[in-house]
């Protein structure tokens, strides 16, 4: 193994941990501001996750990641397609 092969393996691990550690970030600042705010729409939960992470704005990918992330342990409501209630 050369020199900058082990330099990227480095760096490609530590690119995987960051990963890792901002989901869970996510998830748990997901968590908080829903025990406060219950009751809001999808869209208005992706933005204050946008503005956490300072994003400048929300994309549809975002919106189907988080709707993912909640999935498992937050009840939605469909009356609005588009935009559920979480």
């Amino acid at each position: 193994m050369s020199a900058s092969t082990g330099v990227l393996a480095i760096l490609a691990a530590a690119a995987a941990y960051l990963q890792i550690m901002a989901l869970n970030s996510a998830d748990i600042f997901i968590k908080e501001i829903l025990e406060e705010r219950n009751g809001i729409f999808l869209t208005e939960l992706a933005s204050e996750v946008s503005k956490k992470f300072n994003l400048a704005r929300t994309s549809e990918a975002q919106l189907e990641y988080i709707e993912k992330l909640i999935k498992p342990w937050a009840g939605r409501c469909r009356k609005i397609r588009k935009n559920p209630t979480v």
